[in-house]
Protein backbone atom coordinates (compact mmCIF):
# COMPACT_ATOMS: atom_id res chain seq x y z
CA UNK A 1 0.00 0.00 0.00
CA UNK A 2 1.46 3.50 -1.14
CA UNK A 3 1.73 6.04 1.96
CA UNK A 4 -0.78 8.73 1.69
CA UNK A 5 1.92 11.58 1.05
CA UNK A 6 3.49 9.61 -1.79
CA UNK A 7 0.14 8.77 -3.54
CA UNK A 8 0.03 10.06 -7.33
CA UNK A 9 -2.04 13.33 -8.12
CA UNK A 10 -4.19 11.90 -10.59
CA UNK A 11 -6.90 15.32 -9.91
CA UNK A 12 -3.63 17.70 -10.92
CA UNK A 13 -2.79 16.01 -14.12
CA UNK A 14 0.59 14.30 -12.68
CA UNK A 15 1.98 11.33 -13.96
CA UNK A 16 3.83 8.55 -11.51
CA UNK A 17 5.36 5.28 -12.18
CA UNK A 18 7.51 2.88 -9.73
CA UNK A 19 10.64 0.75 -9.56
CA UNK A 20 10.92 -2.62 -7.91
CA UNK A 21 13.13 -2.32 -4.72
CA UNK A 22 13.33 -6.46 -3.23
CA UNK A 23 10.33 -7.17 -4.73
CA UNK A 24 8.06 -4.69 -3.87
CA UNK A 25 7.05 -1.40 -6.04
CA UNK A 26 8.20 2.03 -5.03
CA UNK A 27 6.81 5.22 -6.06
CA UNK A 28 8.96 7.70 -7.68
CA UNK A 29 8.53 11.85 -7.32
CA UNK A 30 5.55 12.42 -10.10
CA UNK A 31 6.07 14.44 -12.91
CA UNK A 32 3.77 16.58 -15.12
CA UNK A 33 2.32 13.89 -17.93
CA UNK A 34 3.03 16.31 -21.01
CA UNK A 35 6.25 17.02 -19.73
CA UNK A 36 7.15 13.72 -19.33
CA UNK A 37 6.21 13.02 -22.73
CA UNK A 38 7.54 15.93 -24.50
CA UNK A 39 11.41 15.13 -22.11
CA UNK A 40 10.78 11.23 -23.51
CA UNK A 41 9.46 11.97 -27.43
CA UNK A 42 12.78 12.69 -29.41
CA UNK A 43 10.76 13.05 -32.62
CA UNK A 44 8.54 15.70 -31.04
CA UNK A 45 11.42 17.60 -29.66
CA UNK A 46 12.62 17.46 -33.30
CA UNK A 47 9.12 18.91 -34.50
CA UNK A 48 8.73 21.65 -31.37
CA UNK A 49 12.65 23.01 -32.39
CA UNK A 50 12.08 22.51 -36.23
CA UNK A 51 8.86 25.01 -35.95
CA UNK A 52 11.09 26.98 -33.44
CA UNK A 53 13.94 27.62 -35.08
CA UNK A 54 11.61 28.90 -38.76
CA UNK A 55 9.70 31.40 -36.20
CA UNK A 56 13.34 32.58 -35.17
CA UNK A 57 14.34 32.79 -38.74
CA UNK A 58 11.52 34.91 -39.82
CA UNK A 59 12.12 37.04 -36.72
CA UNK A 60 15.65 37.37 -37.46
CA UNK A 61 14.82 37.80 -41.35
CA UNK A 62 12.07 40.71 -39.97
CA UNK A 63 14.90 43.07 -37.86
CA UNK A 64 17.08 42.97 -40.73
CA UNK A 65 14.86 43.83 -43.58
CA UNK A 66 13.32 47.10 -41.30
CA UNK A 67 17.00 48.06 -40.16
CA UNK A 68 18.14 47.51 -43.96
CA UNK A 69 21.17 45.44 -42.84
CA UNK A 70 23.61 46.36 -46.09
CA UNK A 71 24.96 42.88 -45.97
CA UNK A 72 21.44 41.59 -46.71
CA UNK A 73 20.58 44.35 -49.15
CA UNK A 74 23.31 43.46 -50.86
CA UNK A 75 22.80 39.61 -51.36
CA UNK A 76 19.06 40.21 -52.01
CA UNK A 77 19.76 42.87 -54.72
CA UNK A 78 22.58 41.18 -56.29
CA UNK A 79 20.66 37.99 -56.56
CA UNK A 80 17.45 40.16 -58.15
CA UNK A 81 19.86 41.33 -60.77
CA UNK A 82 21.43 38.23 -61.59
CA UNK A 83 18.30 36.02 -62.15
CA UNK A 84 16.67 39.14 -64.16
CA UNK A 85 19.62 39.43 -66.52
CA UNK A 86 19.54 35.57 -67.01
CA UNK A 87 15.22 35.21 -67.41
CA UNK A 88 14.23 38.40 -68.93
CA UNK A 89 15.84 37.50 -72.30
CA UNK A 90 14.00 34.15 -72.35
CA UNK A 91 9.96 34.26 -73.13
CA UNK A 92 10.07 30.79 -72.73
CA UNK A 93 11.36 30.79 -69.26
CA UNK A 94 9.41 33.69 -68.41
CA UNK A 95 6.40 31.62 -69.20
CA UNK A 96 7.61 28.77 -67.37
CA UNK A 97 8.21 30.79 -64.60
CA UNK A 98 4.71 32.68 -64.95
CA UNK A 99 2.81 29.04 -65.02
CA UNK A 100 5.05 27.54 -61.77
CA UNK A 101 3.99 31.19 -59.85
CA UNK A 102 0.15 30.70 -60.39
CA UNK A 103 0.25 27.17 -58.84
CA UNK A 104 1.21 29.16 -55.88
CA UNK A 105 -1.69 31.48 -56.57
CA UNK A 106 -4.38 32.23 -53.94
CA UNK A 107 -7.30 31.25 -56.71
CA UNK A 108 -5.25 27.70 -57.23
CA UNK A 109 -4.71 27.60 -53.46
CA UNK A 110 -8.32 28.55 -52.43
CA UNK A 111 -9.83 25.75 -55.23
CA UNK A 112 -7.35 23.10 -53.56
CA UNK A 113 -8.45 24.15 -49.96
CA UNK A 114 -11.75 24.19 -50.72
CA UNK A 115 -12.21 21.10 -52.28
CA UNK A 116 -10.07 19.09 -49.77
CA UNK A 117 -12.77 20.79 -46.94
CA UNK A 118 -15.67 19.53 -48.94
CA UNK A 119 -14.50 15.68 -48.91
CA UNK A 120 -13.60 15.59 -45.35
CA UNK A 121 -16.81 17.82 -44.23
CA UNK A 122 -18.58 14.86 -46.52
CA UNK A 123 -16.69 12.13 -44.90
CA UNK A 124 -17.15 13.79 -41.57
CA UNK A 125 -14.09 14.59 -40.64
CA UNK A 126 -14.63 17.81 -39.09
CA UNK A 127 -11.11 17.59 -37.01
CA UNK A 128 -9.30 17.61 -39.97
CA UNK A 129 -11.61 19.91 -42.00
CA UNK A 130 -11.32 22.71 -38.97
CA UNK A 131 -7.40 21.99 -38.96
CA UNK A 132 -7.24 22.84 -43.15
CA UNK A 133 -9.54 25.77 -42.62
CA UNK A 134 -7.73 27.16 -39.45
CA UNK A 135 -4.39 27.08 -41.46
CA UNK A 136 -4.94 28.54 -44.70
CA UNK A 137 -6.93 31.44 -43.44
CA UNK A 138 -4.32 32.32 -41.22
CA UNK A 139 -1.77 32.81 -43.89
CA UNK A 140 -4.73 35.10 -45.08
CA UNK A 141 -4.31 36.75 -42.19
CA UNK A 142 -0.28 36.53 -41.58
CA UNK A 143 0.23 37.81 -45.74
CA UNK A 144 -1.09 41.31 -45.57
CA UNK A 145 -0.81 42.31 -42.17
CA UNK A 146 3.08 41.73 -42.34
CA UNK A 147 3.70 43.36 -45.58
CA UNK A 148 1.65 46.68 -44.06
CA UNK A 149 3.80 46.26 -40.96
CA UNK A 150 7.07 45.46 -42.58
CA UNK A 151 6.30 48.42 -45.52
CA UNK A 152 9.29 46.60 -47.68
CA UNK A 153 8.89 47.82 -51.57
CA UNK A 154 9.45 45.59 -54.32
CA UNK A 155 12.68 44.92 -56.21
CA UNK A 156 13.19 47.21 -59.04
CA UNK A 157 14.86 45.36 -61.93
CA UNK A 158 16.46 46.40 -65.54
CA UNK A 159 14.23 44.23 -67.43
CA UNK A 160 10.65 43.36 -65.65
CA UNK A 161 8.94 40.80 -66.73
CA UNK A 162 5.96 40.88 -63.98
CA UNK A 163 4.53 42.68 -61.85
CA UNK A 164 3.20 42.65 -58.13
CA UNK A 165 1.03 44.48 -56.29
CA UNK A 166 1.60 45.77 -52.50
CA UNK A 167 4.66 45.43 -50.41
CA UNK A 168 7.49 42.66 -50.79
CA UNK A 169 8.24 41.07 -47.50
CA UNK A 170 7.43 38.53 -46.93
CA UNK A 171 6.27 36.29 -50.22
CA UNK A 172 2.89 35.49 -50.09
CA UNK A 173 3.58 32.59 -52.84
CA UNK A 174 6.03 31.13 -50.75
CA UNK A 175 4.08 31.64 -47.32
CA UNK A 176 0.52 30.42 -48.68
CA UNK A 177 1.82 27.84 -50.85
CA UNK A 178 3.86 26.32 -48.08
CA UNK A 179 0.95 26.26 -45.66
CA UNK A 180 -1.50 25.01 -48.32
CA UNK A 181 0.26 22.34 -50.01
CA UNK A 182 1.71 20.74 -45.81
CA UNK A 183 -1.65 21.28 -44.30
CA UNK A 184 -3.46 19.02 -47.71
CA UNK A 185 -0.45 16.43 -47.59
CA UNK A 186 -0.93 16.29 -43.38
CA UNK A 187 -4.24 15.73 -43.87
CA UNK A 188 -4.69 13.24 -46.82
CA UNK A 189 -1.64 11.37 -46.23
CA UNK A 190 -2.63 8.47 -44.48
CA UNK A 191 -5.13 7.71 -47.63
CA UNK A 192 -1.50 6.80 -49.59
CA UNK A 193 0.17 3.74 -49.34
CA UNK A 194 3.53 3.38 -47.44
CA UNK A 195 5.36 3.16 -50.45
CA UNK A 196 3.98 6.71 -52.64
CA UNK A 197 4.67 8.32 -49.07
CA UNK A 198 8.17 9.59 -49.10
CA UNK A 199 8.27 10.48 -52.92
CA UNK A 200 4.85 12.33 -52.63
CA UNK A 201 6.21 14.37 -49.56
CA UNK A 202 9.37 15.17 -51.18
CA UNK A 203 7.22 16.12 -54.67
CA UNK A 204 4.94 18.95 -52.36
CA UNK A 205 8.62 20.31 -50.93
CA UNK A 206 9.54 20.64 -54.69
CA UNK A 207 6.23 22.39 -55.78
CA UNK A 208 6.65 24.63 -52.97
CA UNK A 209 10.86 25.46 -53.71
CA UNK A 210 9.82 25.78 -57.19
CA UNK A 211 6.84 28.36 -56.83
CA UNK A 212 9.61 30.32 -54.18
CA UNK A 213 12.23 30.61 -56.76
CA UNK A 214 9.82 31.84 -59.46
CA UNK A 215 8.67 34.58 -57.85
CA UNK A 216 12.59 35.44 -57.47
CA UNK A 217 12.93 34.54 -61.11
CA UNK A 218 10.00 37.06 -62.16
CA UNK A 219 11.74 39.83 -60.43
CA UNK A 220 9.02 40.12 -58.20
CA UNK A 221 10.38 39.26 -54.87
CA UNK A 222 14.02 39.08 -52.90
CA UNK A 223 15.53 36.33 -51.45
CA UNK A 224 14.82 37.39 -48.07
CA UNK A 225 10.80 37.93 -49.03
CA UNK A 226 11.01 33.78 -50.27
CA UNK A 227 12.96 33.13 -47.15
CA UNK A 228 10.72 34.91 -45.05
CA UNK A 229 7.59 33.38 -46.19
CA UNK A 230 9.01 30.02 -46.16
CA UNK A 231 9.96 30.58 -42.79
CA UNK A 232 6.60 32.24 -41.23
CA UNK A 233 4.82 29.32 -43.18
CA UNK A 234 7.28 26.61 -41.31
CA UNK A 235 6.28 28.04 -38.02
CA UNK A 236 2.72 28.28 -38.52
CA UNK A 237 1.47 25.01 -39.91
CA UNK A 238 4.17 23.42 -37.15
CA UNK A 239 2.23 25.49 -34.84
CA UNK A 240 -1.44 24.08 -35.83
CA UNK A 241 -0.10 21.08 -36.02
CA UNK A 242 1.32 21.00 -32.75
CA UNK A 243 -2.45 22.18 -31.69
CA UNK A 244 -4.39 18.84 -33.26
CA UNK A 245 -1.30 16.71 -32.25
CA UNK A 246 -2.18 18.44 -28.06
CA UNK A 247 -6.11 17.90 -28.91
CA UNK A 248 -5.90 14.30 -30.54
CA UNK A 249 -3.76 13.16 -26.88
CA UNK A 250 -6.40 14.81 -24.91
CA UNK A 251 -9.05 12.64 -26.75
CA UNK A 252 -6.63 9.30 -25.91
CA UNK A 253 -5.35 9.17 -29.36
CA UNK A 254 -2.13 8.12 -29.83
CA UNK A 255 0.55 10.35 -30.77
CA UNK A 256 1.49 10.44 -34.51
CA UNK A 257 4.42 11.13 -36.70
CA UNK A 258 2.50 13.31 -39.46
CA UNK A 259 5.19 13.53 -41.70
CA UNK A 260 5.49 9.37 -41.92
CA UNK A 261 1.99 8.74 -40.85
CA UNK A 262 -0.26 12.34 -41.43
CA UNK A 263 -2.04 13.73 -38.55
CA UNK A 264 -4.56 11.37 -38.31
CA UNK A 265 -3.63 7.82 -39.15
CA UNK A 266 -6.90 6.65 -37.91
CA UNK A 267 -8.83 8.37 -40.87
CA UNK A 268 -7.60 6.59 -43.32
CA UNK A 269 -10.49 4.58 -44.82
CA UNK A 270 -12.64 7.47 -44.51
CA UNK A 271 -9.92 9.78 -46.66
CA UNK A 272 -10.30 6.83 -49.64
CA UNK A 273 -12.69 6.86 -52.44
CA UNK A 274 -15.60 4.71 -50.33
CA UNK A 275 -18.29 4.92 -47.99
CA UNK A 276 -17.46 6.87 -44.93
CA UNK A 277 -17.93 4.88 -41.76
CA UNK A 278 -20.83 5.27 -40.00
CA UNK A 279 -19.66 5.91 -35.87
CA UNK A 280 -19.95 9.53 -34.73
CA UNK A 281 -17.52 11.16 -32.56
CA UNK A 282 -19.64 12.57 -29.56
CA UNK A 283 -18.59 15.71 -28.46
CA UNK A 284 -16.46 16.92 -25.61
CA UNK A 285 -17.06 19.19 -22.75
CA UNK A 286 -15.35 22.58 -23.40
CA UNK A 287 -11.66 22.46 -21.88
CA UNK A 288 -11.78 18.35 -21.35
CA UNK A 289 -10.62 15.61 -23.61
CA UNK A 290 -13.30 13.27 -24.91
CA UNK A 291 -12.58 10.93 -22.13
CA UNK A 292 -13.36 13.82 -19.32
CA UNK A 293 -10.12 14.25 -18.20
CA UNK A 294 -9.27 18.25 -18.26
CA UNK A 295 -7.05 19.84 -21.27
CA UNK A 296 -3.23 20.41 -20.87
CA UNK A 297 -2.12 23.91 -20.00
CA UNK A 298 0.17 22.62 -23.26
CA UNK A 299 -3.09 22.29 -25.83
CA UNK A 300 -4.56 25.59 -24.12
CA UNK A 301 -1.45 28.05 -24.50
CA UNK A 302 -1.43 26.32 -28.26
CA UNK A 303 -5.39 26.89 -28.80
CA UNK A 304 -5.11 30.06 -27.94
CA UNK A 305 -1.76 31.06 -30.16
CA UNK A 306 -4.12 30.04 -33.07
CA UNK A 307 -7.28 31.30 -31.89
CA UNK A 308 -5.37 34.72 -31.56
CA UNK A 309 -4.00 34.62 -35.18
CA UNK A 310 -7.34 34.21 -36.87
CA UNK A 311 -8.95 36.81 -33.98
CA UNK A 312 -6.37 39.27 -35.14
CA UNK A 313 -6.95 38.65 -38.80
CA UNK A 314 -10.76 39.07 -38.42
CA UNK A 315 -10.09 42.70 -37.17
CA UNK A 316 -7.66 43.66 -39.35
CA UNK A 317 -9.93 42.41 -42.34
CA UNK A 318 -13.28 44.62 -41.10
CA UNK A 319 -10.42 47.22 -40.28
CA UNK A 320 -8.84 47.62 -43.77
CA UNK A 321 -11.78 48.45 -45.53
CA UNK A 322 -13.31 50.90 -43.17
CA UNK A 323 -9.89 52.77 -42.49
CA UNK A 324 -9.17 53.61 -46.62
CA UNK A 325 -13.46 54.40 -46.64
CA UNK A 326 -13.81 57.95 -47.64
CA UNK A 327 -10.41 58.60 -47.92
CA UNK A 328 -9.27 57.18 -44.67
CA UNK A 329 -12.21 58.54 -42.47
CA UNK A 330 -14.01 55.36 -42.16
CA UNK A 331 -17.42 57.80 -42.13
CA UNK A 332 -19.92 54.43 -42.93
CA UNK A 333 -23.02 56.08 -42.00
CA UNK A 334 -22.11 59.09 -43.91
CA UNK A 335 -23.16 61.50 -41.02
CA UNK A 336 -21.32 65.54 -41.12
CA UNK A 337 -18.17 65.31 -38.95
CA UNK A 338 -18.18 67.65 -36.25
CA UNK A 339 -16.99 71.16 -37.12
CA UNK A 340 -16.14 72.16 -33.67
CA UNK A 341 -12.14 73.26 -33.39
CA UNK A 342 -11.52 71.56 -37.10
CA UNK A 343 -9.52 74.01 -39.49
CA UNK A 344 -10.79 74.90 -42.99
CA UNK A 345 -10.24 72.60 -45.87
CA UNK A 346 -8.97 73.68 -49.02
CA UNK A 347 -10.96 73.38 -52.00
CA UNK A 348 -9.95 70.40 -54.43
CA UNK A 349 -7.39 72.25 -57.20
CA UNK A 350 -6.53 75.35 -54.95
CA UNK A 351 -2.91 74.67 -55.73
CA UNK A 352 -2.31 75.00 -51.96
Amino acid sequence: MVPHGLQCGSALGLGCGSWPVDGAHVPHVPRLGILANVNTDKPRMRRIWGFGGAALLFSVLVIAVRIRWVPLESVDRGVADELNELIAPSHVLVSLMGGVSRVGSFAVLFWLITIGATLLLVRRQFRLAAFLGAAAVGGLVLDPTLKAAVGRLRPVVEQPVAHGGGNSFPSGHALNSLICYAALLLVFLPALRRSWRRPVLIATGAVVVLIGFSRLALGVHFLSDVLGGWALGAAWIGLCAAAFELMRQQHGDRVTAPLEEGLEPEAADDLHPTEPHDGELQPAPLGHGQDGTPRGPAWIVTAIAVAWVLTFGALVGLGTPLARYHKGNGNVLGTAPSRTGSPPTAPAGSGT
